[in-house]
């Protein structure tokens, strides 16, 4: 590994740092995302009935769902945030790229979203009566790699949309185009773990998360510059 990169992951996690510093001092965002995941699953459950079937059957899209819709309320304010404190300009002064900004703002939705799940997933395993018979190392590893697709496509739209006036309604609007190839793939790869299916089982859909996630960053890292200009 090069200086130059060693540099750039400093950079990234010194962005992402300051980010986590502020949210730990207001908690804005995990709360508007804790207690939307919190209700939903709450909503969900009263909806299919605690002992029916139905509700097994659609416990994996309830989940990558409301790990959707609360990573939204987060990733809304990375960089309008910035923008409207004049801390971006701060940034842009500063001697990192574009790039490392970005990967720092990735991060932090991670660990942000990472926080949630914590404890959103255990609790809708007691609420829906179900459990990942895979591999503890596999289930990781599925929401690991799709919590990060998610991290880079709410990075990037909360980028493309800082300086809009109607930012509310674009963030979803661009989103869900670029979430779909991951979203699809996430559920049925929930499922095969509920299931409890061996890892060559889960190879395609694993490939096609990987895949997704490799090109969104690579596309995202090569255009940030451009995002980042007013």
């Amino acid at each position: 590994m090069t200086s130059q990169t060693l540099h750039e992951l400093k950079c990234a996690i010194y962005v992402a740092s300051k980010d986590l510093l502020a949210e730990l001092r207001r908690k804005y965002e995990v709360f508007s995302m804790l207690t939307f995941a919190l209700i939903s699953i709450i909503i969900f459950n009263f909806a299919f009935g605690i002992f029916s079937a139905a509700v097994h059957q659609a416990v994996p899209a309830i989940i990558w769902i409301i790990i959707l819709f609360a990573g939204m309320f987060g990733f809304s304010t990375v960089f309008t945030r910035e923008s409207d404190q004049g801390t971006l300009d701060g940034l842009r002064m500063l001697p990192i790229s574009s790039q490392s900004i970005f990967l720092g703002k990735v991060v932090y939705g991670f660990l942000l979203m990472g926080v949630i799940e914590v404890i959103f997933v255990p609790l809708s395993m007691v609420l829906y009566s179900y459990t990942f018979t895979s591999s503890f190392l596999l289930t990781g590893l599925v929401f690991v790699l799709g919590t990060l697709d998610l991290a880079v496509v709410g990075a990037l739209v909360s980028g493309l949309t800082m300086y809009t006036e109607s930012r509310a309604l674009l963030i979803p609007l661009l989103m869900f185009p670029l979430v779909l190839p991951v979203v699809i793939p996430l559920v049925i790869l929930t499922q095969k773990l509920i299931l409890g299916v061996e890892f060559y089982s889960v190879l395609p859909e694993l490939r096609m998360v990987a895949l997704t996630l490799a090109a969104l960053a690579a596309a995202a890292l090569l255009l940030f510059d451009y995002v980042l200009q007013d």
